[in-house]
């Protein structure tokens, strides 16, 4: 019984980490967004933040920016990674129907 469980958290957690990565895909897309690495830290030689051929070698932390014209890019974001995941951990939403 508690393995089931735990394999159907692992199977809830790969689910919402590729929705994550297509999210990424999807908002670094369109015209003028970019993920970069979130501090410029040149002695560390870090390696290029690239969604096509990610690395796993060196952690670091991504940031997304967008351009000062785009009201909407921002917003989706924001709502994506911060405001769906409280509300599913609360459990307003299900993995399901966010």
């Amino acid at each position: 019984m508690q393995d089931d469980l735990r394999e159907g958290q692992k199977a809830q957690v790969i689910a919402l980490g590729v929705h994550y990565f297509d999210l990424l895909s999807e908002l670094t897309a369109r015209e003028g967004v970019a993920l970069e690495q979130a501090f410029d830290r040149p002695h560390l030689d870090l390696p290029p933040v690239d969604l096509d051929d990610p690395q796993g070698e060196q952690r670091l932390q991504h940031a997304l920016f967008f351009p000062a014209e785009d009201d909407e890019s921002p917003v989706l974001a924001f709502t994506h990674f911060r405001v769906v995941p409280v509300l599913r951990h609360i459990g307003w939403l299900t993995p399901e129907n966010s």
